[in-house]
């Protein structure tokens, strides 16, 4: 099958595919548990698995106690380092792209949650998020097979992308939906291509962090206010769901612009 970007953009932390490389994640952690740094490494490649680059992800969270509740702000910096061939390359730039994404949540000493300054109702909170999600390696040519994907006709030229615009927490399908019969000279194949491959490899990362998540914490809830909670509870689980909340927000991201590109079509 033909991939037009890596599926490791793929395969980040622990989860490995064969012919994938990537280095084990470097973590530096301060002597106050209120204030983490983690830096992870990978190896891109592409599809005929020569090298591409490298992705370096850092992660910053930093806690404190704020009067009535606790306010836990974590910043995700994405730094890709690009081979020089495919810095000459337009399309690798723009997919490959630097990414800084912050958020701020807030727990308050009576059991309320924020993120960025909106409260998250009960409704949401309460929702059961399934830890054993995964993703299905089937036939498609791309992407994330429950969310937003591709696959060719056999033929490398007729292709069928469909996508969501958004994802639960849970990591179901959320928001609208759009489907498409097109070919490799559409102006959007390459932009929603690339956009699918990338979202394989942060939901990847999530379901990771998902995992992690439910090693560190026995019979961890998985609701979004337990993830929440375990954000403002601090120390290595902080950080662990911190992150997984992080890659959730880039899914979600990719899934927008994916639904947008696709749209277009």
């Amino acid at each position: 099958m033909k991939k037009f970007l890596c599926s490791v953009v793929a395969v980040v932390v622990a989860f490995s595919v064969a012919g994938s490389s990537y280095a084990s994640p470097s973590r530096e952690v301060s002597v106050n548990s209120n204030d983490q740094v983690e830096t992870n490494t990978i190896n891109l490649m592409t599809n005929n698995n020569e090298p591409l680059g490298t992705l370096i992800t850092k992660v910053t969270y930093h806690r404190e106690q704020k009067n009535d509740r606790v306010v836990v702000t974590t910043t995700t910096d994405k730094h890709y380092e690009l081979l020089d061939q495919f810095k000459r390359d337009p399309e690798k730039r723009e997919a490959f792209k630097d990414t800084s994404d912050t958020f701020t949540i807030e727990v308050t000493n009576d059991d309320k949650f924020y993120v960025d300054g909106e409260q998250i109702p009960d409704s949401i909170l309460n929702q059961q998020v399934n830890p054993n999600d995964g993703v299905s390696l089937m036939s498609d040519s791309g992407g994330v097979p429950s969310l937003g994907h591709y696959y060719d006709a056999g033929d490398y030229t007729h292709y069928y992308f469909a996508s969501y615009s958004g994802m639960t927490m849970g990591g179901s399908p959320d928001g609208s939906h759009v489907a498409k019969n097109t070919t490799r000279s559409n102006p959007y194949f390459s932009q929603a291509a690339n956009t699918l491959d990338i979202l394989y490899g942060d939901h990847q990362s999530y379901l990771w962090y998902k995992a992690s998540l439910s090693a560190a914490i026995v019979a961890f809830p998985f609701t979004l206010a337990s993830v929440i909670g375990a954000i403002a509870d601090g120390g290595a689980a902080g950080l662990t769901a911190a992150q997984l909340y992080s890659y959730y927000r880039d899914c979600n991201s990719d899934l927008s612009k994916a639904y947008g590109l696709i749209s277009q079509m």
